[in-house]
């Protein structure tokens, strides 16, 4: 499906805005889960949820950006996240993708990734749904064991 300009335009218009909206709420409460619904050009809702269980990294860490976006009908998400401390972070961290129940869609087949921040730096975390079932996904981090 190939969009006109101007819808392109309309689109990353939406997306700018949103971006700066969800910068100015995150900025009020850096460390806290997000809860952030984003419309998608397909017209599916994505809830990205940010789950931070362990205390030392969720003082440590700042949730700069949250993006998702649709390619061929399938959801690509990329989160930032920027260390506020000067001392490097070890973390793991893991997608985990719902569908429109509520239900995991690789139920138990998610993996942990290992993650490293640098002090004072910022980290991207992406993946891609893994198929066009998933409609909402949290990003579950937790300290390196």
């Amino acid at each position: 499906m190939k969009l006109s300009l101007e819808r392109r335009r309309r689109m990353h218009a939406m997306a700018l805005a949103l971006a700066v909206l969800l910068a100015g709420s995150l900025g009020c409460a850096p460390n806290r889960s997000t809860g952030t619904v984003v419309a998608t050009p397909a017209g599916k809702k994505f809830e990205p949820r940010i789950v931070i269980s362990d205390n030392h990294v969720r003082k440590s860490i700042a949730v700069d950006s949250v993006d998702t976006r649709m390619i061929n009908d399938v959801a690509q998400a990329q989160v930032v996240l920027r260390n506020t401390t000067k001392k490097a972070i070890s973390f793991v961290y893991r997608f985990v993708w719902t569908d429109a129940d509520g239900f995991d869609v690789l139920a138990g087949n998610t993996v942990w990734r290992d993650a490293y921040i640098d002090g004072f730096s910022i980290f991207r975390l992406a993946a891609t749904a893994p198929g066009n079932k998933a409609v909402a996904y949290r990003i579950e981090i937790q300290r390196k064991q």
